[in-house]
């Protein structure tokens, strides 16, 4: 009864924050303490786009125009000439609706024009992996307008078939049937068999990402594992631009499974049950937003419970403590938006935004003794990043989260920062070098964690669960090399060679230089260019140079889409 009522508080929650500002529309008003167009002062280099014509310097500002929007097919004119595949493959697609497209823009007919929305809705488009590209154009202006016109092409949305991979040398895959853009209006919806090293799972997905206002979203999971179930319900009003006024979630989630606890060298240790439920609601209101930057306060409540239990015969040594907390907390963010806009980085030609604007997060909650929990408990979280430029064809983006809980001492406490180093080289074939570095570092861990590396944290020459620990470094070095060309306009391949270092340790290990572990390798890259965000199927051949705890070395062939850092 709890469970439910807490549940039907955060829905209330995320409602009325939905009715009490259902008026604010889609469009982005003038923030009142905007600058002054002609004081240079007001420019932002980071936005500007030489398709997009500057903000005149006069008093009187320039207004939108007329919005076109061109929605384009998986292939093109050109591209559907060369044969009946490209043809077949339009005909059976469902191509984006305008009107889906139009709801996504966070501009509209009549308000200021201003490039660092224009380039900021762009991005928008482009995040919500429907395209395979998207672009915004500015007309010269005229009668103190701005003419624009927004034009995208589909990426291939439905997913129907065999999925195999291999991580770190343990095999996973399924069988699924999905649709991205269920008849061209952005909705997702996905039926799925697959099992990786832990389970089976049979699971129906749906996704509405414009639930009832301009922005919100519903998405429901519900999946029926070989060892228990997960379901799930989310309503979420984020903050869809730098400049929303307001956001608002509501959250449930249930999942009953075995937990299993690994051995270094990937050995099951122990074995149990676990049901985790958490249901959450939260509201956040911008106090400062423009198109330049934002600055957010959030209040909300998260019940969290953790209940373990023992299985049938396999009773384990150590039953990890049951947990509960009810929070409330508050969070701060603030952020100043700056991207760059690039390809050859992660996703081939593909165009990708990389934000190097800075951004803190810091949240702050109790879950007290007085809300029927055994005990008081704090909450602290936090998390930022920032960039810059390197040059050029350089950048340098690092990362860095911290959470954990508070009674006497830090409980559960992680640290994670990253790192990353990437150069473009404009030679006749492209290449792109890429650094990484890793930390990881926790504190009176939860008897259920564990932390491993492996190639599923770097270590491509190593097996899952190789190492495990409560510390660990990672450096990966990579330069791809980008073929530029298509396979009969379908296929790009690439290659490339990386080598790989980690250290890991715990309490009673620590950190020593004659305990790193190293690898090398080549791999294979695929671009396809007609899938949605996540278009690159990667074969890396790593050689491990130094043996696991189990004395394995040498090859270890893994494949999997994305890359691996």
């Amino acid at each position: 009864m709890r469970e439910r009522a807490l549940l039907f508080a955060s829905i209330a929650l995320f409602v009325i924050t939905l009715g009490l500002r259902a008026d604010d529309g889609a469009s982005i008003d003038e923030p009142d303490d905007a600058s002054d167009p002609s004081d240079p002062a007001g420019a932002a280099p980071q936005h500007e786009d030489p398709s997009l014509p500057p903000i005149p310097r006069r008093a009187e500002s320039l207004h939108i125009g007329r919005v076109n929007v061109e929605a384009g097919d998986v292939f093109d004119q050109e591209q559907a000439s060369r044969g009946f595949i490209y043809r077949g493959a339009n005909a059976v697609h469902i191509s984006t609706r305008e009107s889906t497209v139009r709801r996504f823009l966070i501009f509209a007919e009549g308000d200021v024009y201003d490039p660092a929305v224009i380039a900021e809705a762009e991005r928008n488009l482009r995040a919500l992996g429907l395209f395979r590209s998207v672009e915004i154009r500015a007309s010269e202006p005229h009668d103190g307008s701005v003419d624009l016109t927004v034009r995208t092409q589909d990426a291939w949305t439905l997913s129907i078939g065999l999925s195999l991979g291999s991580d770190a040398g343990a095999m996973h895959g399924g069988v699924s049937i999905g649709e991205k853009n269920l008849v061209g209006t952005a909705r997702q919806l996905y039926f799925g068999f697959a099992q990786d090293a832990d389970r089976t799972y049979k699971s129906i997905e749906f996704l509405d990402p414009y639930f009832v206002l301009p922005y919100a979203s519903a998405h429901i999971l519900y999946a029926q594992t070989s060892d228990g179930y997960q379901r799930g319900l989310e309503l979420r009003r984020p903050f869809y631009s730098t400049a929303a006024p307001w956001a608002g979630e509501a959250i449930y989630a249930d999942l009953k499974r075995d937990e299993i606890l690994y051995e270094e060298g990937g050995a099951e240790s122990e074995r149990f049950g676990a049901t985790r439920l958490r249901v959450a609601g939260s509201w956040g209101l911008a106090l400062d937003a423009s198109a330049l930057s934002a600055t957010r306060l959030s209040l909300g409540l998260d019940w969290r419970r953790d209940r373990f239990r023992a299985l049938p015969g396999q009773p384990p040594s150590t039953l990890p403590a049951d947990r509960e907390f009810r929070y409330v907390f508050l969070q701060y963010e603030t952020l100043l938006p700056d991207f760059l806009k690039w390809n050859y980085v992660d996703h081939d030609d593909r165009v990708e935004d990389i934000g190097l604007g800075p951004r803190l997060m810091v949240k702050a909650g109790v879950s007290p003794a007085a809300f029927g929990v055994a005990r008081t408990t704090g909450l602290v979280e936090a998390a930022g990043e920032a960039g810059f430029r390197a040059g050029t064809n350089g950048f340098v983006r690092g990362r860095a989260t911290f959470d954990t809980r508070v009674a006497s001492t830090l409980e559960n406490a992680h640290f994670h920062g990253d790192i990353w180093l990437v150069r473009r080289f404009e030679t006749s074939l492209r290449q792109t070098f890429v650094a990484h570095a890793g930390v990881f570092r926790g504190w009176n861990l939860d008897a259920d964690e564990q932390f491993f590396m492996d190639g599923t944290t770097g270590m491509r020459g190593y097996r899952l669960r190789s190492f495990e620990g409560d510390r660990r470094i990672v450096l990966n070095l990579e330069q791809r090399f980008f073929s530029g060309w298509q396979i009969a306009g379908l296929v790009s391949p690439g290659f490339a060679v990386f080598a790989d270092a980690g250290l890991i340790g715990s309490p009673t290990r620590p950190l020593r230089l004659s305990q790193v572990k190293t690898d090398v390798g080549v791999g294979l890259r695929f671009a396809v260019a007609w899938a949605p965000l996540n278009n690159v199927f990667r074969i890396d051949a790593a050689y491990a140079l130094q043996p696991d705890p189990l004395g394995r070395k040498g090859w270890l062939i893994s494949f999997s889409s994305g890359q691996a850092f």
